[in-house]
C-alpha cells in the first residue's frame, strides 16, 4: 500500500487561509499593533522617539486600560447616584474678584461657585469622554442640534460682556451641562436610573421638610456653619434675610439647604409633581397613605415658604393633569398641551403690563414688593433689549448694566436679574437664542404628548418657574434639576410606559 507524499494541497489550502486573514484584517489596528510599530521591541527606553502624536497614542492607551479596568458603566452610574443624592446641597467653592463687585457691593451672580455637583458632572463627562473610545452618538440625543445650536449662540455673548471672568464661569457651566447631557441620556433610558432619580429626589424632599419645618419652629438655622449640607447660617436679626408676614406677625420662612425661600419651594414643587404623579399610579393602601402623607408635608413647606409662583404652578399643572388625563385622543391632547404652554409663556412676558390689575391686592406695585420688584425688572428688561436685540448686553452683565434703565434710584438699589429666565436670556443673550430656547421647549412638548398624559408636565411646570423667576438659570443646582428632568422625560420611547413605578 503507498501513501501519497504530495504536500502540495495542503501548502496551497494554508495559503488561501493565510490570504483570507490577511485580507480581513487589512486596515485594522489594535492598540498593541501601534506601540509595536511606535516603540520597536528591539529599542530600549533610552532609545523611546519623542514624536508628540506617538506619545499622545501611548498615553490614549494607557487611559483605556485604565478606563476598561475600573469598568465605565460601574463608575459613571455611581457619580450619577451621588449626583442625585448631592443635588439640593449648597457646598461650594466661593471664588471673589475684582469683577464680582458693583458699587463697592459684592454680588453674589458675579462670583464664580464651583459646587459639589459641577465635580460631579465634570467628572462623569471626562470619565465618559476617555471613553470613547467608547462611541456615543449623537444622532440619539434627542433635540441635541437645537441645543448645540443654543450653544453657539450664547458662545458668541461672551464677547459683548464687559466682565469676562462673570461671563466665562457662567458660560462653562452651560457648557458642561450641555456635554452632561448628551452623554447621560443613554444612562436615562435605563429604568433603573430613572426610578433612582425619582425616589432619591423623593428622599431628598422629604429631608428638606424636616429642616424647613425646623428652621421655621426656631427661626433660625439649624446649625451654625455650612457643614450641614451647605445649610447657611442666619438668624432673625441677619442682615438681608427674607421675612414674610404669617397672620399678622413677621416670620422668616424657611431656607432648607438653598440661598433663598423662592429656591427651596422651586425644588420642592418638581417633587412634588412626581409625588403626585406616584399617588395617581399607587395600588396599596400603604403607598398611597405615605404618598398622599408626603405630598401634603412638601405642600405646607411650599406654603411657609411664601412662594406664591411655586404654589400656583404646581396647582395649575395638577389640574391640568387631571383634565387632560380624560382625553383620548393624542392631536387633542397635544394641541391643549401647546395651548396651556403658549399660555404660561404670555403670562410672563406680560407680568408687568396686567400687575397692577391683580384684583386680590390693592395698589399691589406699593405693597407687595414681591410683584413690584418683578414689574420694575421687566420694565427695565424690555427697555434693555430694545436697544440691543440681536446678541444682548453679554453672559451675566444685566445685574451691571441695567441700572440707567430703571425709573427710580430706589428700584436700582436692588441688584438682582429680572425674575424671568426668558427675559434675563433675551437680555444677556438676545433675541434669537431665546427664540431658539422656546422652540427646543415647544418641540419637546409636543414631542412628549405623543408619548404619555404627565411625561409634558413636568416641562410646563419649568416653564411656569421660568416665566416669573431667575436662579433656574443663575444657580447651579437648580439649572441642573432642570437638565435632570429633561433627561427623565425624553429618555422615554413609545415602546415604554411612565407607569412602571
Amino acid at each position: 500500500m503507498e501513501f501519497s507524499t504530495n504536500k502540495e494541497p495542503c501548502l496551497n489550502n494554508h495559503r488561501k487561509n493565510v490570504a483570507q486573514k490577511n485580507t480581513l484584517n487589512k486596515g485594522k489596528r489594535t492598540y498593541k499593533q501601534l506601540l509595536t510599530k511606535v516603540f520597536p521591541v528591539n529599542q530600549t527606553q533610552n532609545q523611546y522617539p519623542t514624536n508628540t502624536r506617538r506619545l499622545v497614542q501611548r498615553f490614549r492607551y494607557y487611559i483605556y486600560k485604565l478606563v476598561k479596568g475600573f469598568g465605565v458603566e460601574k463608575v459613571s452610574l455611581v457619580l450619577l447616584t451621588m449626583l442625585f443624592i448631592t443635588l439640593p446641597w449648597n457646598l461650594g467653592k466661593h471664588i471673589q474678584t475684582e469683577q464680582s463687585y458693583y458699587n463697592q457691593k459684592l454680588i453674589s451672580y458675579l462670583m464664580p461657585t464651583i459646587y459639589v455637583q459641577d465635580v460631579l458632572v465634570a467628572a462623569f463627562v471626562i470619565l465618559q469622554g476617555l471613553a470613547c473610545l467608547r462611541k456615543i452618538r449623537f444622532s440619539n440625543v434627542p433635540f441635541v442640534k437645537p441645543f448645540l445650536i443654543l450653544t453657539i449662540l450664547v458662545f458668541f455673548a461672551l464677547f459683548f460682556s464687559e466682565r469676562s471672568y462673570p461671563a466665562l464661569y457662567l458660560f462653562s457651566r452651560i457648557f458642561l451641562y450641555f456635554i452632561f447631557f448628551v452623554f447621560a441620556f443613554s444612562f436615562f433610558q435605563q429604568v433603573l436610573v430613572r426610578k433612582s432619580f425619582v425616589y432619591i429626589l423623593l428622599a431628598n424632599s422629604l429631608l428638606l421638610c424636616v429642616l424647613g419645618f425646623l428652621q421655621f419652629q426656631k427661626q433660625a438655622s439649624v446649625f451654625t456653619n455650612y457643614l450641614f449640607f451647605g445649610e447657611q447660617p442666619y438668624t432673625y436679626f441677619t442682615s438681608g434675610v427674607a421675612r414674610e408676614s404669617y397672620f399678622g406677625a413677621t416670620k422668616i420662612p424657611p431656607y432648607g439647604t438653598f440661598q433663598h425661600p423662592n429656591v427651596l419651594a422651586g425644588f420642592v414643587s418638581v417633587a412634588a409633581l412626581f409625588v403626585a404623579f406616584l399617588l395617581s399610579k399607587a395600588a396599596a393602601r400603604v403607598l398611597k397613605l405615605f404618598y398622599s402623607l408626603t405630598f401634603a408635608a412638601l405642600f405646607i413647606l411650599m406654603v411657609l415658604a411664601k412662594s406664591y409662583v411655586a404654589i400656583f404652578s404646581l396647582l395649575f399643572v395638577l389640574v391640568g393633569f387631571l383634565v387632560i388625563r380624560r382625553v383620548i385622543t393624542t392631536r387633542t391632547r397635544a394641541a391643549l398641551l401647546l395651548v396651556t404652554f403658549t399660555v404660561v409663556l404670555l403670562s410672563g412676558f406680560l407680568f408687568s403690563l396686567y400687575t397692577p390689575y391683580l384684583s386680590f391686592y390693592k395698589n399691589i406695585r406699593a405693597e407687595s414688593p414681591s410683584f413690584s420688584r418683578r414689574a420694575t425688572l421687566l420694565d427695565a428688561s424690555y427697555k434693555m433689549i430694545a436697544e440691543k436685540p440681536l446678541f444682548g448686553w453679554g453672559l451675566n452683565s444685566f445685574t451691571y448694566s441695567s441700572e440707567p434703565y430703571f425709573q427710580t434710584k430706589t428700584d436700582a438699589f436692588f441688584i438682582q436679574p429680572t425674575h424671568s429666565v426668558y427675559v434675563l436670556a433675551g437680555v444677556e443673550t438676545g433675541l434669537l437664542s431665546v427664540l431658539v430656547f422656546i422652540f427646543i421647549l415647544f418641540g419637546i412638548v409636543y414631542r412628549l404628548a405623543k408619548l404619555d398624559t404627565f411625561l409634558p408636565l413636568p416641562i410646563i411646570h419649568f416653564s411656569f418657574l421660568f416665566s416669573f423667576d431667575h436662579y433656574f438659570y443663575t444657580y447651579g443646582p437648580a439649572f441642573l434639576l432642570f437638565i435632570l428632568t429633561l433627561l427623565f422625560c425624553l429618555a422615554y420611547t413609545k415602546k415604554e410606559s411612565a407607569y412602571d413605578y
